[in-house]
Order: C-alpha cells, then structure tokens, then sequence
C-alpha cells in the first residue's frame, strides 16, 4: 500500500496530525476498576484498613492503599507492561485484546504504522507511551516516521555552490527558510552577485520585507547596497505601504536599517512624504515607535531658510496631539525622544504645550514621565511655569500614586521660593492630617522635610507639631515623626516646657486615651 499525496488528505495535513498525536499522552487513561467478588472483595477492603486499625493513625487505611497501588505497579513493571497469563487479568483490569491489522507495515490510512506487536506474544500488548516510555519507535514515533517517508518521497536539494545554480528561481527560494540561508551564504561568499539577487527580487521587494524567511534577505541586501539609485528603486517599491510595513514585525526591521543607510535628501524626502499623515499610529505602535526614532535620529533639523526634509513634521503632529501620545504606552517614549533630540526652539515650543497640560499628565501612568523629562534643574524657567500651573492642586496631586512623584521632583528641583509655595499648600492646617496618614502624601512631606532649607524648616515643624501624637498611631506618621527627630534630636527627649505639647517618643500614647502621669515640667 503506497501512500498518495493526492488522496484525501495532503502532506500538511499528515504531518499536523502526526504532531498532534506524538504530543498525546495516553499514560493517565486506565480502565475501571473490576471489584472482585465474594469474600475476597470484603477480606481485600479489609485487608487495605489493616494499617493502624480504627483507633490508629489517620489515613492509616489510605496510605495502605497507596502502598496497594505502588505494589501493584511494581509487579506490571512501570505503567502498562508485564501481562499475567495466568490469571488473564492485568493487574486486577480486563486485558484489551489487540486488534490485528492486515495492512502496510509502515503506512495505516496515511499514517506510519506504530508496529504495536512487533516481537511480542500474540497475547501481549505493548502500551503506547507518546513520552518516551515503553515505546516501540521512541517518543517521535509517529512524528518521525512521516518525516522519513515524506523526505525519500521529496529529497531536499543540496545547497548550491554558485548564483548560476539558482538564477531564475532566487524570488522563490528567498521565502523559504534554506533557500533564504543558502543565497545569504552566496552573498556573504561572493559579494559580486548582490545585483545578481537584487535584479530579481526588486520588483518583489514589497512582499519581501514582512516575509517571516525572505526579510533577512532584504536586510542582507541593504548591507551591500551602496549606490543612492538602488535605495531610490526600493523606496519607490515601499512607497505607498511604508507605514504599513512599519508597523508589522519583520518590515520594522528593514525600513530601521534602510533609514540608517539613506544619506541623499531625496531619499529623506520620499521618507517625509510617506509619514507624514501617519507620525500619531507609528508613534502608539510598538513597532512603529521605532521608525519614528530613526527619523528622529536620520533625518535633520529645518534648515534656517527652511529648504530641504527636516523632522519638523514629527514635531508638529506630537504637538498637536501631545496628551493622546504622552499618555499612551508607547507614545510617552516617543515624546521623551522628541524631547531629546529636538532643537532649542523645537524643545521650547514642546515644553510649553506639555506644561499647559501638566495637570492631567501628572495624574497619568504613562504622562507622568513625560512630565519629569521637562523637569531640568539647569531650565528653572521651566521649573517655575510648571510650579505656577500646578498651584492650587497640590493636595489634590499628593495623594494619587503617579502625581505624587511629580510634586517630589518638583521639591527636589525648584528654588527655595517655589519649594515654600509648595510646602505652604501641604501643611494646610485643614488638610495636613489626611495628607500625614495617606500611603502617597506622606512620601511628600518627608521629602519637604528632607529638602527644606534649614531657615523653612523650622517653620514646617511648628505647623506638623501639633499633630505629633497621632503620628504615633500609624506607620507613615512615625516615619514622617523619625525625620522631625532626626534633623532635630532635642525632641526625642520628651516635653521639657510648656512649649513642646506632645508625649516623649518612648511612651507612645493614643491620642483619645488621658495619661495623667504626663505633666509637663
């Protein structure tokens, strides 16, 4: 019986199922437990309880049958071998008779033959563990099998030696993973035939670039491509899907390596015109963000007279539409790069729209970043206008998870002028003690009290003081206690005067309960 590739099922199909079925294990089916009957089944359930006895261990009578189980695996001999002939049972399981089949030894309805009975006794069945135990053919069994029949039936061909070997057919082997290797290995060989491979696939290059095999073969060529004319004929290939390309896995790596290689302006222009429209779906996109960094980083500054491809367009399109990027996942890191690279005029008109939305980045999980990245302790003009936006909300800030970062740095960075318009909207009388029990604003005050001059501090203190009993009560009030007494040890010493209303800090009391042992002195 030969097998047909033309039947009902095709090569892809067999060689699926052959993978399906070398990844089944078969070692958790069992059959039904027959209890033997007569005395033998009381004596059996009797004879498993004979641990401790009833006033014995717990699990006395199921530790022995464990033990059961384990004696009965060890006379079958691991999982399902060992056959007893003479009491025709398997281990206390009805024996499955084999079925014979008078067919093809290595081929059953398109599969290779598992050769189930091979050497063994008519009566005995060799169970068919798909994980490598005690198997025929090993755990590949069915896997490998196939794969020898299909190889005697389609030999692969040897590697060619020389581009003359595979002219004619270099498109079709560049999509298949050792075509593709065996012509990268050719280039790397004989450099003289990159035109060879590259007159071939030009006019193909658009399906090239995301094929998961054919793409190393575009980045392979582009290594080799040194004449501007032969970037232009791949631009102008890619022109019309470039951002689409930009966006898939595999495309995003060749037009990164093709944007490093442009040098002439017209080649940065084709690259502007393209994405222009498209600068906000690259910059969320995960693979596109990527592209737009090597525009950032290939394609120049304007010019003074404003001739020629810049990156400008990048900087308008985040401008305009910088809280729906700054607040993306990715479109952050695209405008911290923008940031970065961007001209002192560029830098300037970016700030200035970022500060103007501080108040809902701040709060963002993501537009928080970006606005730390404005916060440069060498740009205090900056500084200022951020302190300025924010005032009135500081409060508000304190108390959420991300904003209460930016209020630290803002602490950390501002002059001392701006720092007390911060501090002073803290120690509100009226707001102070919630921000001192809260999991966030505590944070904040201990950096006011850590980055406050010596001339403001004393000053924070005498408001905080006040509340130095009830700090006592939670863990972020005594860490924010511990940095009062560490910057000014004379109060770890108790109340010595009329001055200092609060208990010492070795006899923490609750703030509702009277202790009349405490008198001031």
């Amino acid at each position: 019986m030969n097998y047909n590739p033309g039947g009902y099922y095709s090569n892809d199909d067999m060689m699926g199922l052959a993978n399906e079925l070398n990844q089944m294990n078969f070692d958790h089916v069992r059959a039904p437990q027959r209890r033997p009957r007569g005395n033998g089944g009381r004596n059996g359930r009797n004879r498993n309880r004979r641990g401790r006895g009833r006033g014995g261990m717990r699990g006395g009578g199921r530790r022995n049958q464990n033990r059961g189980d384990n004696q009965y695996h060890n006379q079958n001999r691991g999982e399902m071998g060992g056959y007893n002939h003479n009491q025709q049972q398997y281990g206390g399981f009805r024996q499955p008779q084999p079925v014979q089949h008078n067919m093809d030894p290595y081929i059953v309805h398109g599969m290779p033959h598992a050769q189930m009975f091979t050497n063994a006794a008519p009566n005995q069945m060799i169970h068919m563990n798909m994980n490598g135990g005690n198997t025929v053919n090993g755990p590949r069994m069915y896997q490998n099998g196939y794969q020898n029949h299909y190889e005697q039936q389609y030999p692969q061909e040897e590697e060619p030696s020389s581009i003359e070997e595979v002219q004619g057919r270099i498109y079709a082997l560049s999509r298949t993973q050792n075509g593709c290797r065996s012509l990268q290995k050719l280039l790397e060989k004989d450099p003289k035939c990159f035109k060879t491979v590259f007159e071939e696939i030009q006019d193909h290059f658009g399906t090239l670039v995301s094929d998961p095999f054919g793409h190393h073969l575009c980045l392979k060529l582009i290594d080799y491509i040194e004449d501007s004319k032969m970037r232009e004929i791949v631009l102008e290939q890619l022109k019309d899907d470039l951002v689409a390309v930009s966006l898939s896995v595999h495309g995003t790596r060749v037009i990164q390596k093709l944007l490093e290689m442009m040098q002439t302006p017209l080649e940065l222009e084709m690259v502007q015109n393209s994405m222009k429209q498209y600068v906000i779906t690259l910059a969320k996109d995960v693979y596109g963000m990527h592209v737009i960094l090597r525009c950032l980083h290939r394609i120049p500054p304007p010019a003074e007279d404003n001739q020629g491809p810049s990156n400008q367009f990048i900087f308008d399109e985040i401008t305009k539409n910088i809280v729906c990027v700054a607040t993306h996942k990715h479109g952050c890191c695209v405008v911290q790069w923008c940031i970065d690279y961007a001209t002192p005029k560029q830098r300037k008109r970016l700030v200035d729209v970022v500060v103007s939305n501080s108040l809902e980045l701040a709060q963002d999980a993501f537009g928080n970043y970006v606005v730390q990245q404005i916060m440069d302790p060498t740009h205090p003009e900056v500084l200022q206008k951020l302190v300025s936006h924010l005032a009135g909300s500081v409060n508000k800030l304190a108390v959420q998870k991300f904003s209460s970062i930016v209020i630290e740095k803002c602490l950390e960075y501002t002059e001392s002028t701006q720092q007390m318009q911060i501090i002073n909207e803290l120690v509100n009388p009226v707001k102070l003690p919630r921000l001192l029990q809260d999991p966030y604003a505590n944070y904040v005050i201990q950096k006011a009290l850590s980055v406050t001059r010596q001339e403001n501090f004393q000053k924070v203190v005498e408001v905080i003081r006040p509340h130095l009993e009830t700090l006592s009560v939670t863990p972020f009030g005594k860490r924010i206690k511990t940095q009062m007494i560490r910057r000014f040890p004379i109060l770890s010493m108790g109340p010595k005067n009329s001055s200092l209303g609060f208990p010492s800090s070795s006899h923490p009391v609750h703030p509702n309960m009277d202790h009349p042992h405490h008198t001031p002195i």
